[in-house]
């Protein structure tokens, strides 16, 4: 579909009128109720968004406007990204980037907490119709996309979660990947003379006027070289720009688009003008902070009589997807063909200029990173085949382009499978997912920045700062000689170091050795380290600094890093109001209830719902673990101490919960060797242990440093043999349930028993590779469990707080 056509749009629209307006209920109830739209670029999503919200509530679809409102969401990264997930009964578009919605769907979220990848994973693995805008972007991530697709069809969803890619430029060979289903010749559409004959306006688009010039530069290689083609460049930029209008610049690169733009910024033409003839100068590029990034989103996107003597940009391949741009002057750098096409959709777009022009600059093919000589070779060809006027979006739609992605790594059915574990190794590692979301260029870490007493002295950050916030995160690129991470951080050792946050450990400890930072880690930087201004964005140079870190507000009911991104934390049992097990456990599931009566999931037996009730009925079983309550109690003041005493309690206020003890594990084995006796009730196990998603399927002890056992032979705080409760008095559950106490065996964690009765390991891969559930409904059903528990804690502290 040519570019400016309005594939944006439609989607929306279409995604909106199947689901709640289309005059056939089957129809309605089979349109997935989440729209995932995943665009190849971090920069401007909030334009999608924006048009999002604006259809929705143009609807009157809004949050406030109707008793079933349409969510919409972003999905950057960072801790606050719990609204959309907390609604998994509402219709929902989310929005973000491919690297964060693929590293999602394959269970290892980019940017956001490991405890929850596993609810990400089952929601936008059902129930959701994924989008993935201008293919031709995502290098190794279509080939994901086209394997996950493949996979859901295989190991089962319990709702369709279909998919649909979209581009300016395709090939049928792109999507052939292993485990794709193959695509009919039905399945593609395209704009044919008759959509445009019936369109006056989409055709207006479709042939807008532009005129192709090759310029008389072009990109060296080296520095000198590349200072005076830079000099040049700017005063090109300044001679050609209209003014009133828009004039594009486009660079290959980052740094020479920062660099660009300083030298524009000096422009000795426009210094020379009169005030209010300098047009405003603007930098787009993917390194940027959110909070600098929305700066820039007003200022692009500000009415044009703002700034009557126009607007230069430059910018980098991010404005080939996402950003809705109309120029009149285009100057871009040599780029694979794709990108030259979306690059000149950029131009005239909307056919308001009788005359707009595109000026192309050649690159020396020792100057072509990041991209492959070869590929602009084939461009630079296709280009000089062109007529100079005819290179409106109908006649780029007959050049005969057949490149076709070379994809390294393909995601199989044995490394989804692998990633269903989300228990890091003994060297507290995850599996890489990074090979199968973008080609090793693009890969990237993402960095913040924050100041904290005696930092020069080595003192390590502090664990009771509020989490990394979406606000703070700047993406940067992993690898590279002069912007990468890795050397930055070479570079300015001896300054000061990395932190890195360890879940187990539960502090921030220095990143050692620098090879070992990966794509999608999070990485904190002391702010005087520098490699950020707030103008360029990432420069890595630690000049630029001292950094302004972010600051960012706590909400009531956020906890702290330490109770939220350990392993032993349990920030939803503490600093609560005083609440019992029984009255806790009832709201839990009066939730469940309400969300699966919202959900009406008619695909799921019963025998599933019966395990994911009994599940939410003894989630918190093990907080009667005599440990737990004495902790509730001791921190307690004397008399209140006395008044609470005889009651099972699931918050209180205050505690000091022994060291990595996890209640979850202590309700699993509790159920598992008492209540445990029908069919479903492996899967109920799963559903309690793996609610909190720090326990699930692999085995690793909470304290730092020590193998499965802890030295006293624990494990997850518990002993063999532990009695539950002490007193040996009875539990209320709610609802009715009592439970005995019961004496804690830890056999299910050995590798094998002597009666037969299976590992808790081989219970969970039974589950996991089980035909009739498979990782994505178990992780469907877990994201249920932890969304009912999470909405239930929170309207304990607030009665609308989940409202």
């Amino acid at each position: 579909m040519p570019t400016g056509a309005g594939k944006t749009a439609a989607v929306l629209l279409a995604w909106l009128w199947r689901r709640r307006f289309h005059p056939d209920p089957a129809v309605r109830e089979a349109t997935p109720r989440r729209l995932v739209y995943a665009l190849p670029m971090r920069v401007l999503v909030h334009q999608t968004y924006e048009r999002a919200v604006s259809f929705v509530e143009g609807l009157g679809l809004g949050a406030g406007q109707t008793d079933r409102p349409i969510r919409t969401a972003l999905l950057m990264g960072g801790s606050r990204d719990r609204e959309w997930w907390l609604y998994p009964e509402d219709d929902l578009i989310l929005i973000g980037t491919s690297d964060m919605l693929l590293s999602r769907a394959l269970n290892r979220g980019y940017a956001e907490s490991r405890f929850h990848w596993p609810i990400d994973f089952g929601l936008l693995n059902n129930d959701a119709l994924w989008v993935f805008d201008e293919i031709q972007l995502l290098s190794e991530g279509l080939a994901t996309s086209r394997q996950l697709d493949g996979l859901r069809a295989a190991l089962g969803c319990w709702a369709p979660t279909p998919t649909l890619w979209m581009s300016a430029t395709y090939h049928p060979a792109w999507m052939e990947t292993i485990d794709g289903p193959p695509i009919a010749p039905e399945q593609v559409w395209t704009l044919e003379p008759a959509d445009l004959e019936a369109a006056p306006d989409l055709a207006k688009r479709m042939n807008a006027p532009k005129r192709l010039e090759r310029l008389s530069l072009t990109v060296p290689h080296g520095e000198t070289k590349v200072r005076r083609y830079l000099t040049g460049l700017a005063e090109l930029v300044a001679e050609r720009h209209q003014p009133g209008a828009l004039t594009l610049v486009v660079v290959n690169t980052v740094e020479r688009a920062q660099r660009l733009f300083d030298a524009l910024r000096r422009s000795a033409v426009w210094k020379k003008a009169p005030a209010g003839a300098q047009p405003e100068v603007l930098l787009l590029h993917s390194q940027f902070r959110p909070a600098e990034r929305e700066r820039l989103n007003q200022e692009l996107f500000a009415p044009p009589s703002d700034h009557p003597a126009g607007r230069v940009l430059v910018a980098t391949q991010v404005v080939e997807a996402g950003v809705d741009l109309s120029a009149r002057t285009l100057i871009t750098e040599l780029a694979p063909w794709p990108s030259l096409v979306q690059r000149l959709g950029r131009v005239n777009r909307y056919g308001e200029h009788d005359q707009a022009d595109v000026l192309w600059i050649d690159v020396e093919p020792k100057a072509s990173a990041p991209y492959e000589p070869e590929t602009l070779e084939e461009a630079k060809g296709l280009l000089e085949q062109l007529p100079a006027d005819r290179i409106a979006p109908a006649d780029l739609q007959a050049v005969p382009y057949e490149g076709r992605p070379g994809y390294r790594h393909i995601v199989r059915r044995k490394d989804l499978l692998d990633l269903f574990d989300t228990t890091p190794d003994l060297s507290g590692n995850d599996i890489d997912i990074s090979r199968f979301i973008r080609a090793d260029a693009d890969l990237d870490a993402h960095v913040f920045w924050r100041s904290w007493e005696q930092e020069e002295a080595g003192r390590e950050p502090p664990g009771d700062w509020l989490p990394v916030q979406r606000s703070e995160l700047c993406p940067v690129p992993v690898y590279g000689r002069t912007r990468g991470l890795q050397e930055f951080l070479r570079r300015t050792w001896e300054k000061g170091r990395a932190w890195r946050w360890d879940h187990v450990e539960a502090r921030w400890v220095r990143v050692t050795q620098i090879d070992a930072i990966r794509p999608g880690h999070v990485v904190l930087l002391p702010a005087r380290l520098g490699g950020y201004d707030p103008q360029l964005g990432w420069t890595a140079d630690p000049g630029d600094g001292p950094v302004e870190p972010v600051v960012a507000e706590r909400r009531d009911d956020e906890p702290d890093q330490r109770e939220a991104e350990s392993t032993a934390g349990d920030p939803w049992s503490t600093a609560r109001p005083w609440i019992t097990l029984r009255d806790h456990t009832d709201a839990v599931v009066a939730e469940l209830d309400a969300l699966l009566e919202r959900l009406d999931l008619a695909s799921v037996p019963e025998a599933v719902v019966r395990a994911l009730r009994k599940a939410a009925r003894f989630h918190d079983w093990g907080k009667a673990h005599p440990h737990f309550q004495g902790r509730f109690l001791d921190a307690a003041e004397e008399a209140e101490r006395a008044a609470r005493a005889g009651e099972v309690w699931a918050k209180a206020p205050r505690s000091r919960l022994r060291p990595f003890i996890r209640h979850e594990v202590a309700s699993a084995l509790a159920f598992l060797d008492h209540v445990a006796r029908e069919a479903e009730d492996d899967l109920a196990a799963f559903l309690i242990m793996g609610h909190h998603g720090k326990v699930r399927l692999g085995l690793r002890t909470l304290r730092p440093r020590h193998g499965t056992l802890d030295d006293d032979g624990s494990l997850f705080g518990l002993r063999d043999g532990d009695r539950m409760p002490e007193d040996g008095q009875t539990v209320d559950l709610g609802g009715g349930v009592r439970v005995p106490s019961v004496t804690l065996h830890l056999a299910p964690f050995e590798l094998g028993s002597a009666d037969g009765t299976p590992s808790w390991l081989a219970r969970v891969l039974a589950l996991r590779d089980d035909p009739d559930l498979g990782p994505f409904r178990l992780a469907y059903l877990e994201a249920l469990l932890r969304v009912a528990d999470m909405r239930a804690s929170m309207k304990e502290v607030s009665p609308h707080a989940a409202g």
